[in-house]
């Protein structure tokens, strides 16, 4: 039996919805791709310690970007980084970062475990496992995506500063919004809001779905 095979579907069907939207077909492609994406290295720091439910959840969300496409474009990808939560990082507070080493010729995700499970939570189009794999997908498909549109510039102007959530945070009301859209993070973006939240993106633009559309090879109304 391959990988996680055993308890990866169990672990799918309770904490992934995507999964569980999908037919029998999809299901398998999705599982045995999270299957060549778990033999990655994936390193705890700051003292968490790696569970199996994290290597599957990581893992599928690597999957579901390439449910249409091929799990290889990832291959560059050598090592995924996983902190329990915020951390600092060049002098700023991060949830994630995707990270490539031309002397090494190979690349890192940096995810915060809490972002991870937060995303999965609450389809809010701010989920930091898609959008730093969504970084990674870029660069496997030629770190082009999107920017060479005509219609980049519209795109960035409609996403800078988009509202995303509202929450408490003691006595005032926070509104999440896009924090940047500049360079590569148009597409990790504009991918989160795709899986997550496809009519806003059917609204924002027309033919920035179709193009989604076009470079994942899916619907993902077929999700909600």
């Amino acid at each position: 039996m391959c990988y996680v095979f055993a308890m990866a579907r169990a672990i799918l069907e309770r904490e992934f919805p995507y999964y569980r939207r999908l037919d029998a077909t999809r299901r398998d492609k999705l599982v045995a791709d999270l299957d060549v994406f778990a033999r990655k290295e994936l390193l705890g720091l700051d003292g968490l310690v790696i569970t199996e439910r994290m290597r599957v959840l990581v893992a599928a969300t690597a999957a579901l970007l390439v449910l249409e496409l091929d799990i290889a474009l990832f291959d560059h990808v050598v090592r995924v980084e996983l902190r329990p939560s915020e951390y600092a990082a060049d002098g700023s507070i991060a949830a994630g970062h995707y990270a490539w080493s031309e002397r090494e010729g190979s690349g890192v995700v940096q995810l915060s475990w809490r972002h991870v499970i937060d995303g999965l939570a609450l389809p809010d189009g701010m989920h930091v496992g898609i959008h730093e794999l969504a970084h990674a997908l870029d660069h496997g498909l030629g770190g082009k995506l999107l920017v060479d549109h005509e219609r980049c510039d519209h795109w960035r102007r409609s996403l800078d500063e988009f509202p995303l959530r509202r929450e408490r945070e003691g006595r005032f009301m926070v509104t999440h919004v896009v924090p940047d859209v500049a360079g590569p993070e148009l597409f990790a973006v504009a991918s989160e809001l795709f899986f997550e939240r496809p009519m806003t993106v059917l609204r924002i633009d027309p033919v920035l779905f179709e193009e989604l559309q076009r470079i994942y090879r899916l619907d993902p109304r077929m999700f909600w």
